[in-house]
């Protein structure tokens, strides 16, 4: 894990291995309704579809 061509952040350094015992996955995509129902604020890029996925570019 991190930054392996040198082109990244100073946060993805050093280059480190990690080991994941367990993890899930979903069958679906989060949606904005359920992510706003949780987090409490819905920072999805386009907003007025609540059964729409969540997406959002930083």
């Amino acid at each position: 894990m991190g930054d392996t061509f040198g082109d990244g952040e100073g946060d993805e350094k050093p280059v480190h291995e990690v080991c994941v015992d367990d993890f899930y996955m979903g069958e679906t995509e989060v949606t904005q309704r359920q992510w706003t129902k949780i987090m409490g604020s819905n920072p999805s890029r386009f907003k007025g579809c609540d059964n729409c996925p969540l997406v959002w570019a930083s």
